[in-house]
């Protein structure tokens, strides 16, 4: 009975993490959750899940609006391509603060296909941050399995389109944009 109650567990787990990320903050997790408040045109649940140049550009009425207005995706028409983009991968010795602190980063360009065309229709990049909530320590600084850290999470970083034009950005956005 206890297999049989650990098998269902790990049947639902594999359902909600298809990609076989690990942990609940993940890539597809995050892309989900944006796309989701494109869809019903809330800029606080896009606040809370994108950083950097994406959240500068759309992170507002104006931005989600225009996302909403150009976006023409069917959920059960896509296939999404996560590709790790590995020169971008970064460890510190010096940990970044990301709401913890961030001894491990990783960047995944994320490219939303058309099922049956296979004709890109979006691509996204998203950055993933990995480390330890409270105080800074050295020995962190060597853990090398990503399993290994308490705090795993995801932003969504960049918005590419392929089939309507991407937002400006603006001078104040300049900081923050992301290139690959």
């Amino acid at each position: 009975m206890k297999l049989f109650s650990f098998l269902i567990l790990l049947g639902l787990f594999v359902a909600c993490d298809p990609y076989g990320f690990g942990f609940k903050k993940n890539p597809a997790y995050i892309l989900n959750v944006a796309f989701q408040a494109v869809l019903s045109s809330d800029h606080e649940a896009f606040l809370a899940v994108s950083g950097k140049e994406a959240l500068c550009l759309y992170g507002n009425p104006e931005g989600i609006s225009y996302l909403r207005t150009n976006l023409k995706i069917d959920e059960e028409k896509i296939e999404i391509k996560p590709k790790l983009i590995s020169n971008l991968t970064k460890r510190y010795e010096n940990p970044i603060p990301v709401g913890f602190w961030s001894y491990y980063q990783e960047i995944y360009q994320i490219d939303i296909l058309d099922k049956v065309s296979k004709e890109a229709l979006l691509g996204v990049v998203v950055e993933c941050n990995y480390g330890f909530a409270g105080q800074k320590k050295p020995e962190y600084a060597k853990v090398t399995k990503t399993k290994k850290y308490k705090m795993k999470e995801c932003v969504l970083i960049k918005v590419m389109p392929s089939k309507f034009a991407a937002l400006p950005i603006k001078a104040k956005c300049q900081p923050l944009k992301v290139t690959l």
